[in-house]
């Protein structure tokens, strides 16, 4: 399994093209962490009951965002716009690299990880022996919706990390402030 972390999203996009290049990455695995994320870093100088308040806000807006960041990856596959000799040009063919992803979420990062051995293959392209027959190759251009959803530059729209965690994260906000007595 390969693993991506970066700090930007320069550094995320540099983590996806340098993993590009690796031979035997059979997963793909990208952690949005740092500055990619709000932080919630700054909050000593506020009362316990509030840092508590937006804590819990901010990680549900993180669960809220990364829910809808699962049907964004999810709408990329199935688009008809990856060009390829095969299938009708989405990604899917089984379906089993879709139903693959797995979105982790903890206190400070969204881990977004697709399982299935060739879900690298399919995202950087590279040549296969289909079917495990070693006297036939083909080649499997690369199909890069991870990236295309998170920092942009494909066939499919970006997703509005920082947009979607803020449209959570302020009325969460507000509300528990208002379950613990502040107006």
């Amino acid at each position: 399994m390969a693993k991506i972390k970066g700090g930007n999203l320069s550094a995320l996009k540099g983590a996806l093209t340098k993993l590009q290049s690796s031979k035997n990455a059979t997963s793909i695995k990208v952690n949005l962490k740092g500055k990619q994320l709000p932080s919630i870093a700054l909050l000593d100088d506020f009362d316990i009951n509030i840092k508590d308040a937006i804590k819990q806000a901010h990680h549900q807006a993180l669960l809220l965002m990364a829910e809808e960041l699962e049907i964004a990856l999810g709408i990329a596959m199935e688009s008809q716009v990856w060009q390829w000799d095969y299938g009708n040009g989405d990604i899917i063919d089984t379906g089993k690299l879709r139903d693959s992803c797995n979105i982790v979420v903890t206190n400070d990062s969204v881990q977004i990880i697709y399982g299935e051995e060739y879900a690298g293959i399919v995202h950087y392209g590279g040549y296969i022996h289909p079917y495990g027959n070693p006297n036939v190759i083909i080649y499997m251009p690369a199909r890069p919706w991870v990236q295309a959803v998170l920092v942009g530059g494909g066939p499919v729209p970006q997703f509005d990390i920082e947009g979607t965690y803020a449209k959570y994260a302020e009325p969460l906000v507000v509300s528990l402030m208002k379950s613990k007595g502040y107006n």
